[in-house]
């Protein structure tokens, strides 16, 4: 027993050490096999921290972790985040890891993920990240499979933004769990989804608002036929409960055969579908009266070719009262019936035939119908009724409104088709009643001002809606307006523009307190000024405009006129005059936020006899432009036009501004700038100091931040300016100067002027008529740092050419120094080859002498020797 114990022991001792040791074994391969997959499978920067691999969690299965795993956008979304998991957990079968096979995932468990779909204004989707087969490696497919039986999301939160659209849904606090043997071809997977706020608007439209959706379905999937039936099923979306019934099939094309119903047929539970009635003491409403829902979708689903469709809802007898509130709305009752057969959506027909209620002590009663919605709507609509909005909060709890007062009537009757309209067939349309809106004031925390409106009529007719009147005051602005409005029909349906032609009037228009630009903190709210204002879509309005005094900023204008288009998603200001700065401006203008994350705006102006130190305090722009405005005194003129791009707060964004113009001052001051007092320094000309300037002018233009002002002069009383250069937005400067100065007028600068000139040996040096001095100067517009260059005689001509000419002679100067320099380095070579050549034969002829020599001295010993030999003596 005792030895049977003890192997047992050593068994489960192994068996836990295998437990521990196996996962680091595998751990790196399939982290491996992870990336390999996202790297295969995505265009997208994803990136995650730490991992782990257990046997322990989810044994006889591995259980693989990946911790704060993001997905970043790409080109136009990039450094956007489109997902991001805290914990994400799959369980991996054993089996396939040990036997190389593809690794089969049972299980998904989401951990808080955070899920932000974006569609932006060009209509291009983030989550547009997944390669095509052409950009994935043919030879290579991803190392997984999928096998879940069980999917598990804990508190997810899911944003869907469409910019394009105007569309926002968000989902916060998501919980859901999918189980299902998905091993089997037929089989039941059971779903449990609770959502604590779900909210959806389209527009200005908040359909759904913080809405609460709990669900549990299950479901019988057939694999192998993709079918999809509904089991048992309950859905609540907020108090409304519904229930669904049949089939939907997408093997080859979708097949639909569903009923849908309400089982709970009291008014309360289609009243929580309201946004702000669900959210305000709900459970606390008082409400009374029936209602039924129910209705089918049958057929098949493909490009234009829709199921059948029908809907079938009736409100009866009800009313509803909140607690605290003295007054009920009641006697509601309403009818609405939607069908369509098989095919297209323009067989739809929606009818009302009769709806009312009683507000208060008012009553409001209608119908609609509505055919051909798409091709050629078709509508008979009337309504009829009168609510005197100061009411409204006696049985409607408005949060955040302070003040609503006015009294609205409607008598509106319309039937007729958008095709008569257009065609202008108006004896087959019949459209007349009026819609009126007097002394109306409205005043909540979401509004920065007050709005009120004294008067507001249309009047309805078959060919357009006449504006009547309107006299309306939002905070100390006021506006007048008549006009008439077209395609008023065509608009409702989505089907073309809105147009308008109108004629506005103002007394004042301050954009500082419409805007929430003003310092008055008082007069708007610090938000307001947090997001620009986009220009509608859909809209086409001409208005001649003409306002008494307009404020913007820090400027007045006052006689403001010219024409205003609204198209297209932009606002254009065609040749908009105004007085201002103690000139006359003339002004084109574009803001334009189509498709565009941020304004675009495009401009000209040609503007007269500008004062240039209020210019300076309250025109940013112009002391970026002309740092040196800010030590100028009289008025200028100018012509410009350029384009850029606005801040979220509606200022310049200064590094997108370009352009080009020209300045002219006919006459000023300059008052002491820094860059003439340091000029003054460095030259001890004295008679820097408030120079006059008249008929001076300068050619500019600007990109990048930076302003490049082309050559140009300018007479500083008995001196003459030559300039060139640039400056920055940042107040940089980097310019060229010349001073062409008087022999009469250099002062303490002649002995500055009498050391640089150049001098002639032998000839008596003369002071010329008129120096000029060239100097550098860099640093800022405040401080800058000015360099003399060199001094030359004046040559009468213009200063700028003289500039010019200067760097001309100087490259000349260079070119014949280089050239003197090689003749000079010619001759040299020239001289050291010839001495070498000398050298050279001299030593040959030293040593062909020295050879000779040898040679005779050799022949002659020889000679000798011979001699003796024939002369020998006999003895």
């Amino acid at each position: 027993m005792k030895k049977i114990l003890v192997i047992a022991g050593i068994l489960i001792l192994l068996l836990i050490g295998t437990l521990i040791a196996v996962p680091f074994l595998f751990k790196d391969k399939i982290n491996a096999a992870v990336k390999d997959a996202i790297n295969e499978n995505v265009k997208a920067r994803v990136d995650y921290g730490d991992f782990s691999l257990s046997l322990i969690k989810s044994f006889p299965d591995f259980s693989f972790s990946l911790y704060n795993l993001s997905v970043l956008g790409i080109d136009e979304f990039k450094g956007d985040t489109l997902a991001y998991l805290p914990e994400l957990h799959f369980t991996i079968d054993l089996m396939t890891v040990i036997k190389g096979e593809k690794y089969k995932i049972k299980k998904l468990v989401l951990e808080k993920p955070l899920i932000q779909a974006i569609v932006n204004y060009k209509g291009k989707a983030n989550w547009d990240i997944f390669k095509s087969k052409e950009e994935k490696k043919k030879e290579s497919e991803t190392p997984f499979a999928a096998e879940i039986k069980k999917v598990e999301i804990k508190k997810g939160r899911i944003i869907y933004n469409d910019q394009k659209e105007n569309i926002l849904a968000q989902i916060n606090n998501l919980n859901f769990t999918g189980s299902g043997d998905v091993t089997q071809d037929v089989y039941l997977f059971s779903t449990l989804t609770s959502v604590e706020e779900l909210s959806f608007r389209s527009g200005a439209i908040k359909y759904l608002n913080r809405a609460r959706l709990n669900a549990q379905v299950d479901m019988e999937v057939d694999s192998r036929n993709s079918k999809y039936t509904f089991k048992d099923n309950k859905i609540e979306l907020n108090a409304l409960a519904l229930h669904f019934d049949g089939f939907v099939q997408t093997k080859d094309k979708i097949q639909t055969d569903l009923t849908f119903s309400a089982p709970q047929n009291t008014f309360k539970n289609i009243l929580s579908m309201i946004p702000a009635v669900y959210l305000k003491d709900f459970d606390k409403v008082k409400t009374d009266g029936t209602f039924s829902l129910k209705g089918k979708v049958k057929g098949i689903y493909a490009e234009d070719n829709y199921p059948a469709f029908d809907l079938d809802m009736n409100i009866r007898n009800a009313m509803f009262q909140y607690p605290g509130l003295p007054a009920s709305v009641k006697n509601i009752s309403i009818d609405i019936n939607a069908t369509k057969p098989q095919g297209t959506l323009n067989t739809l027909i929606v009818n009302i035939p009769d709806f009312k209620a009683t507000v208060g002590a008012e009553s409001i009663a209608g119908r609609l119908k509505i055919r051909t919605p798409v091709s050629d709507p078709d509508v008979d609509a009337s309504v009829k009724g009168k609510i005197n909005l100061a009411n409204v909060p006696s049985f409607y709890p408005l949060e955040g409104v302070k003040k609503i007062e006015g009294l609205l009537i409607a008598d509106l009757d319309f039937q007729g088709k958008q095709s008569d309209i257009n065609a202008k067939r108006y004896e087959n349309v019949k459209a007349d009643g009026q819609l009126a809106l007097t002394n109306f004031v409205y005043d909540a925390d979401e509004t920065p001002l007050p709005v009120r409106v004294g008067n507001l009529s249309l009047t309805f007719n078959p060919r357009n809606v006449t504006l009547n009147g309107l006299q309306a005051n939002i905070g100390r602005s006021d506006f007048r307006a008549t006009g008439t409005l077209d395609n008023f029909m065509a608009y409702l349906f989505g089907k073309g523009d809105l147009i308008g032609t109108l004629n506005l009037q103002s007394n004042i228009l301050d954009l500082n307190q419409l805007l929430g630009t003003s310092s008055d903190k008082s007069a708007a709210k610090k938000d307001t000024a947090s997001k620009f204002f986009r220009v509608p879509k859909a809209i086409d309005f001409t208005a001649t405009a003409s306002f008494g005094n307009v404020f913007y900023d820090k400027l007045q204008l006052s006689n403001v006129a010219g024409k205003v288009i609204i198209r297209d998603e932009a606002i254009n200001m065609e040749q908009l005059s105004a007085n201002l700065l103690n000139g006359s401006a003339i002004i084109t203008a574009r803001y334009n936020t189509k498709n565009q994350n941020y304004p675009d705006v495009t401009f000209s102006y040609d503007i007269k006899n500008f004062d240039i130190q209020q210019t300076y305090r309250l025109v940013d722009m112009a002391g970026k432009l002309a740092p040196i405005i800010q030590f100028i005194q009289g008025s200028f003129s100018s012509d410009l036009k350029g384009s850029g791009r606005l801040n979220p707060d509606m200022s310049v964004d200064m590094n997108t501004l370009s352009g080009d113009g020209k300045v002219e001052i006919v006459e000023a001051r300059l008052i002491n700038p820094p860059i003439l007092q340091r000029v003054a320094e460095v030259t001890r000309l004295s008679r820097l100091n408030n120079l006059e300037i008249k008929n001076g002018w300068t050619v500019l233009k600007f990109k990048d931040g930076k302003v490049e002002v082309e050559p140009g002069t300018l007479r500083l009383g008995s001196y003459t300016l030559a300039y060139q250069g640039k400056n920055g937005f940042d107040q940089r400067i980097d310019y060229d100067l010349r001073f062409d100065v008087p022999q009469s007028e250099l002062g303490g600068a002649a002995s500055i002027a009498q050391n640089m000139l150049p001098k002639i040996p032998g000839v008596a040096f003369k002071m010329p008529e008129t120096v000029s001095f060239f100097l550098k100067a860099t640093g800022t517009a405040t401080k800058p740092e000015v360099r003399l260059v060199h001094v030359a005689a004046g040559s009468g001509t213009s200063p700028v050419q003289d500039i010019k000419e200067q760097i001309t002679n100087t490259v000349e100067e260079k070119v014949e120094e280089v050239k003197n320099k090689a003749m000079e380095e010619i001759e040299r070579q020239k001289q050291e080859a010839e001495q070498k050549a000398r050298e050279e034969a001299e030593r040959i002829k030293r040593e062909a002498e020295q050879k000779a020599r040898d040679e005779a001295e050799r022949l002659k010993r020889e000679a000798e020797k011979k001699a003796r030999e024939i002369f020998k003596k006999p003895w």
